[in-house]
């Protein structure tokens, strides 16, 4: 009926976040984080849930029961350890985050004293 032209996607190019743009984003990331406690996001945990994995393997394991529930009980530590790394990098994600906020608010911020 009608016939329109196919717009052409490889002449739109990408642009580059204009000066005004990073600084905004650099003051969102700082305020998403503002809530947060310092010592959780900088504080290395592994410590702690290596001595928390260690438990509930020994208390898994002390169940005893046929081979199916045993299987269930592997399906469950592997979940349980699935569900540990996506928390680790998820923190691991926003440590990152937090950091690129810092930067950006160092580097973009305006000068404190005018050079003579």
């Amino acid at each position: 009926m009608f016939n329109f032209p196919k717009p052409n996607y490889k002449d739109k190019k990408k642009t580059k976040p204009s000066f005004d743009e990073w600084l905004n984003r650099a003051s969102e990331l700082l305020n998403e984080y503002m809530d947060e406690s310092v010592d959780d996001i900088f504080k290395p945990q592994r410590k702690k849930e290596q001595k928390k994995k260690n438990i509930e393997k020994e208390n898994i394991q002390r169940q005893e029961g046929d081979e199916d529930a045993q299987m269930r009980i592997e399906e469950a530590i592997k979940k349980r350890e699935e569900e540990k790394i996506a928390e680790e990098k998820k923190k691991s994600k926003r440590r990152l985050n937090l950091n690129k906020a810092m930067i950006y608010s160092e580097i973009l911020a305006k000068p404190l004293a005018k050079r003579k």
